[in-house]
Parts: C-alpha cells; structure tokens; sequence
C-alpha cells in the first residue's frame, strides 16, 4: 500500500497526538491522555483501514463552505463553553471536559476536536465528506442554540 500525500500529514498528526497522550499522561491528565491516543488510533483506522473507495477526491469549494461554517459555528460553541466558567451555577456536559472546566482545557478541546474534523473531512471521498461536514455543522449547531438558550454569551 502506498501512502498518499494527505495519509502520510494525517499518519504525522497521529503521532504528535500519541506524543500530546505521553505529555498529558506524564502531567496525570489521564482523561486528557485517553483522548488523544483514541484520535491517533481513529486517524490510523481511517489511513489504514478505509477500503479504496473511501480515499480522498479533491477538495471543491462547497467543500470550503461547509467547513467554513462549521468552523465558525464550532468558534462560537467554544466562545460560549469559556462563558460557563463565569457561571458558577451552570456545568458542561461535555464529560472530556468535566463539569467545570478551566479555560485552558476548554480551549485544549476545541482545538484538537477542530483539527481532527478538519483533517477527517480532509481525507475523506467527496460522497462521503458533504455527510461528515453536515453532520458537524449540524451538532455544532444544536449546541450553539442550547448554549444561547442557557445564556451564554460570545465574546471575541
């Protein structure tokens, strides 16, 4: 099997998670540490383990549009998830993210679980990347609405 291009970035990225799993491990951060060694297997599950058929096409400009509108629906999600620290009476249900969470893990997750959708819609075939996006969007979404419905606010 030969590696193209985008496997091999997603292959590296693996890696630094396993990497981030040892520093986050070595720090007592176990849940932290448990979540980035399960984005490193997924990532080589999707490399190796895809059938040809799930190989990444060439990324189009809806494609562009639909992660551009999950990226900032997910922008404000995080917005809004560093607002509960400032709601005590409030907590995530995000259960990585523990009930109150600090800031710096608030922003630790949001960076990692972009990244990883990102680089998932990346490799993945155009008939299958549209649903994955949407499915994003569409999450992300719901949270942003129940967030503001709680009263949660976005600042930038």
């Amino acid at each position: 099997m030969t590696l193209q291009t985008h496997e091999i970035i997603l292959l590296i990225f693996g890696v630094f998670m396993v990497a981030l799993s040892m520093l986050a491990d070595a720090y007592g951060r176990k849940g932290w540490a448990e979540f980035f060694i399960g984005c490193a297997v997924g990532i080589v599950l999707v490399i190796f383990c895809a059938p040809d058929d799930a190989r990444a096409d060439d990324w189009t400009q809806q494609d562009t549009y639909r992660e551009t509108v999950y990226i900032a629906l997910d922008a404000i999600d995080w917005r809004q998830t560093q607002d509960i620290v400032r709601h005590p009476n409030l907590y995530e249900t995000n259960p990585v993210l523990g009930l109150h969470p600090t800031n710096a893990r608030i922003n630790a997750w949001f960076a990692a679980s972009m990244a990883t959708q990102i680089a998932i819609a990346y490799v993945l075939p155009e008939k299958w990347r549209a649903a994955w996006q949407y499915a994003g969007i569409g999450l992300e979404a719901v949270m942003v609405g129940n967030n503001k419905h709680l009263g949660l606010n976005v600042k930038f």
